[in-house]
């Protein structure tokens, strides 16, 4: 994101039209350290002042962004746009008598896939009847298989790698869980509520902005594993709560639609535009 940034800005700096600036943001991976100071100099200095407008997907990233460049109007939030419904094929589900909980992150630390290890670990310890589909790769998976094997569950634990056929993914799944540390607007859950799926997710970030929680999820404290394996089991056991999140997830996407975003980028070119005319 910052070196699209930084190129933009340049090459809007040196075109003799002057175009608006957007600069639009979609993740949380703000780096920390000596680097991170650096970057956040230059945006707050140099790069942020000469962008016209800044698009965030939730109003946490817009507050994050706000702390290093305080303009107000020139930061906005356009949610990303749910996928469309689907009517799930029950055949998939109907062929076994287990249960599958899945997670779909790249395997990385800030997703933290351990507390959904430790998580199907408090689970098996109960009930052999649950089965927990990892989705993702990334740098971890060597280290997380290791640690599925300490904790005694690697026969209930498949690691999926990359999945090209997500569709297929969503399908299998009772339960879909996201475990992050961080998050601004995660399309796991989006698409979870589009497949039907009941979503448990950390009360982090944005996801609050997309769980209400006991409505159409359950939001849980980031790294507790015993409550998230007491809410895991209380949706296995509650099927009229499973069919309240369905419902209510998917009533959640409407307001979530393409339509709305097209809109909300429409009315910020539109206003951009006007503002160019007038400074011409």
């Amino acid at each position: 994101n910052w070196k699209a940034l930084f190129i933009g800005f340049l090459a809007a700096r040196l075109s003799k039209r002057k175009p608006k600036v957007v600069y639009t943001i979609g993740g949380v991976d703000i780096e920390t350290g000596i680097a991170g100071t650096i970057k956040g100099l230059l945006d707050r200095w140099l790069l942020f002042p000469g962008i016209d407008a800044i698009v965030t997907n939730s109003n946490f990233l817009r507050n994050l962004i706000l702390k290093r460049f305080n303009h107000p109007e020139k930061v906005q939030t356009i949610y990303n746009a749910a996928p469309p419904l689907v009517r799930r094929d029950k055949t998939i589900r109907s062929r076994t008598q287990l249960f599958n909980v899945g997670i779909a992150a790249r395997l990385e630390k800030i997703k933290d896939h351990d507390t959904f290890l430790r998580m199907a670990k408090r689970i098996c310890d109960e009930r052999q009847d649950v089965r927990f589909l990892i989705a993702g790769g990334g740098s971890l998976r060597k280290e997380l298989e290791k640690r599925a094997s300490s904790l005694g569950i690697s026969d209930q634990v498949d690691f999926l790698g990359v999945v090209n056929d997500m569709p297929k993914f969503y399908e299998s799944l009772d339960i879909a869980v996201l475990t992050s540390f961080r998050e601004s607007s995660p399309n796991f859950l989006l698409e979870a509520f589009a497949y039907g799926v009941p979503a448990i997710g950390t009360n982090t970030g944005g996801i609050p902005e997309l769980i209400d929680d006991s409505e159409n999820g359950f939001l849980v404290p980031i790294g507790d594993d015993a409550r998230l394996a007491c809410r895991v089991c209380e949706l296995l056991e509650k099927k009229e709560l499973q069919e309240q999140f369905r419902q209510n997830g998917r009533r959640f996407l409407e307001q979530r639609s393409l339509k709305c975003r097209v809109n909300g980028y429409s009315k910020l070119f539109f206003s951009l535009c006007r503002e160019g005319n007038q400074d011409r």
